[in-house]
């Protein structure tokens, strides 16, 4: 007999009222029909966090096509190709709540071609969920999913061997499928400039909710957490960029116009933006970072202001107007940092890049980088490396004119007309992060990482 559905972290005791968790940004992964839409919907579904209205719908277009009574995986399969061919194309984004904590969960598609798809996901999440069939333990999908979602630095990998039912709820294949993805994980610890993460390795039956958000009596050996529990325990990218050093990139200078505002906010000059990392409060000196200029220009925060509203300190997350005590030239594309942790710039940037766009790229090529709010020129100076997906190891490049092709992991050296901020994406992936657009079109080229 299965046990009621989870609201609360299963065991917890009713005690004093404690802060909310920061929002928890997850991302599903896996192979072509591995269960990812089923998983979510099924997860959802037992947490009562679908509408009444929805689950009609989802109802009739069950039994429209022919899948029995209720068919949850189409509740993230927006998409009409992806209903018709029962596939994720797109990546579909759901916001729920439950436990006191906010999540966004992202489902993305499992084929080659849409990597791309997948690398985007994964650079905005805090947690990867990555599906193996327990049918036939980790394939090459599950080995890439694996090794961009810690090229892109997300910190939790939990692994969920997906379909027990299908193998009798054996606990040997579960063990087995473990210890494949414990040997991925091994190899891509060892690999030079992977920001290592913590592994979870679940057993679940998507399809009928076992150890999603209640725990049946066909997995009793597994005493592990439910998926449920554990999303509620696991921290947010968030609280770890509070940590790093401040990164304040200026979105744009704020002067209100007109007679009214005059009258309100004479002389008033405020520096939009978002503190991407580091905290900062009222009274820090802080400095423009900048290449080249001599002594740093520096500056007093005298105001903090979040919605007309002043505050005392701001932190990693926050969208705020700065307010400093000199008058510093500063435009969008500036970036402040604390004035005793200079930043570090330099115009050759060591870069992994997830090619993107369906023409390939080539060594040589001029085009245009934008880390944050600053665009520059630049060209590929160099390539590096091919990163073999299955292995996880760079390997020579042995042909420079195939080698950027669309979904290709690539290890390359960029030239930037002027230094750009060369922070690696392994201690502060907000600013170490980047991607690469065509200067006519300004379609999306890459999506790069800084290397360090």
């Amino acid at each position: 007999m299965s046990t009621p559905v989870l609201q609360t972290p299963s065991g917890a005791s009713a005690g004093p009222a404690i802060p909310p968790a920061p929002v928890l940004r997850v991302m599903t992964a896996g192979s072509v029909d591995d269960g990812k839409s089923t998983l979510i919907g099924r997860l959802l579904h037992d947490l009562d966090r679908i509408d009444d209205d929805v689950l009609e719908d989802l109802r009739r277009a069950s039994q429209r096509r022919g899948r029995g009574e209720l068919d949850l995986s189409l509740f993230t399969d927006g998409l009409s190709d992806e209903r018709e061919q029962g596939i994720t194309i797109d990546v579909a984004y759901r916001y729920f709540a439950f436990g006191g904590r906010s999540f966004i969960l992202a489902d993305a598609p499992g084929h080659v071609e849409y990597t791309r798809n997948m690398v985007c996901a994964a650079s905005q999440s805090d947690v990867a969920l990555i599906l193996v069939d327990a049918r036939t333990g980790p394939l090459e999908q599950t080995r890439r999913h694996a090794l961009l979602a810690s090229l892109m630095g997300v910190p939790e990998r939990v692994y969920l061997v997906n379909k027990m039912d299908l193998v009798d709820f054996d606990r040997g294949r579960f063990t087995a499928a473990r210890e494949a993805i414990e040997a991925i994980e091994a190899g891509i610890a060892a690999r030079e400039g992977v920001a290592p993460g913590r592994v979870h390795v679940l057993p679940i039956c998507a399809l009928d909710g076992d150890h999603l958000a209640r725990r049946g009596d066909r997995m009793a050996w597994h005493e592990g957490p439910l998926l449920a529990d554990l999303l509620l325990s696991l921290p947010a990218r968030a609280a770890l960029d509070g940590k790093a050093p401040l990164r304040f990139p200026v979105q744009g200078l704020i002067r209100p116009t007109g007679r009214a505002a005059q009258a309100r906010w004479h002389d008033f000059r405020g520096l939009a933006g978002r503190v991407e990392s580091g905290r900062l409060a009222v009274g820090d000196t802080l400095a423009v970072a900048e290449p080249g200029r001599g002594e740093p220009r520096t500056a007093r925060v005298s105001a903090i202001l979040l919605h007309e509203q002043e505050r005392q300190q701001a932190q990693a997350g926050d969208s705020i107007t700065l307010v400093l005590d000199a008058d510093l030239d500063i435009s969008r594309g500036a970036m402040l940092v604390h004035a005793d942790q200079p930043a570090v710039f330099t115009d050759r940037l060591e870069v992994d890049l997830c090619w993107m766009d369906e023409r390939p790229g080539r060594p040589g090529q001029r085009l245009l980088v934008k880390q944050g709010t600053r665009t520059l020129a630049a060209r590929i100076e160099t390539l590096l490396g091919v990163v073999d997906v299955n292995t996880g190891r760079t390997e020579p490049v042995t042909d420079p004119a195939g080698a950027l092709r669309r979904n290709a992991v690539v290890r390359a050296r960029l030239h930037t007309e002027r230094p750009l901020l060369a922070d690696a994406y392994r201690q502060l992936p907000r600013t170490g992060s980047l991607i690469l657009l065509e200067p006519g079109e300004f379609a999306t080229l890459a999506a790069g990482v800084i290397r360090g």
